[in-house]
């Protein structure tokens, strides 16, 4: 049998017999274990997909911040590590479209032949 649980953090639990995980919600799970320190904002792909460069650079900034913060207490890095990861993907598919587009700009450019804008002598201009 299985069973699907919503917390209140907005993180659903599968639960059968042989397994039990979580997966990610669409809300935040911001809160404070008793170390003190926050979890880290749990954002799904669209939402990173959708981010400027600059933010999703702040965000990886932040929850490195975080993380470092988080280890100075002996709080379980997970949460953060997870994050990170999520965020450098997302990175590294920027980089890897970005990489592939100027590869086509350059294959494409290099088959067409360069147009001679100077007159020639004599050439009347009107």
């Amino acid at each position: 049998m299985i069973a699907l649980y919503t917390a209140p953090s907005g993180v659903y639990t599968v639960q059968d017999d042989w397994t039990s995980f979580q997966l990610r919600g669409e809300s935040n799970m911001s809160k404070k274990r008793n170390t003190g320190v926050d979890l880290p904002d749990l954002a799904n792909m669209d939402d990173l997909a959708v981010l400027s460069d600059e933010e999703l650079a702040g965000r990886a900034a932040r929850l490195e911040t975080d993380r470092r913060r988080a280890a100075s207490r002996g709080t379980d890095l997970r949460p953060w590590e997870e994050e990170v990861a999520y965020v450098r993907r997302e990175q590294a598919i920027r980089k890897d479209r970005y990489d592939a587009h100027v590869a086509f700009l350059q294959g494409s450019m290099a088959d067409v032949e360069p147009i001679d804008l100077e007159p020639e002598a004599g050439a009347v201009l009107n």
